[in-house]
């Protein structure tokens, strides 16, 4: 994967491109887990050998962390252990919509053949 030029979007995110350039990529974006970051399924994403795929990467929009210590970021706080509040849940889900149709039109994402996959909090 090689790294790309970054588009502002409504979250900060890291954009992988194919080798072979296209008009329409189909598109795996990478939904990080609770307290890591953007960086953090590169590794599941080469593992998959998808060489003709555009890869975008998101950063969750809450700092995660106690007392002010982050240890990354998180898609939602919790009302009590494994159940999300529903306000953060709301809010990042609504700018998760937005970012999908931002890249659609920034890096020519082909809308039937894009996945979205996630880990833990990105699930």
């Amino acid at each position: 994967m090689k790294q790309g030029k970054v588009t502002k979007a409504s979250l900060e995110h890291l954009v992988f491109y194919p080798a072979a350039t296209n008009t329409n990529y189909p598109t795996i974006v990478a939904l990080h887990g609770r307290g890591t970051d953007e960086y953090d399924l590169l590794p599941l994403i080469e593992s998959l050998q998808i060489p003709n795929a555009l890869v975008v990467a998101p950063r969750a929009p809450l700092l995660f962390g106690p007392s002010g210590f982050t240890g990354g970021f998180a898609w939602y706080e919790f009302d009590e252990e494994g159940i999300p509040d529903p306000s953060t849940f709301r809010a990042s889900l609504d700018v998760l919509r937005r970012f999908l149709e931002e890249i659609t039109v920034a890096y020519l994402v082909d809308r039937e053949r894009l996945v979205v996959l996630g880990f833990s909090q990105g699930r």
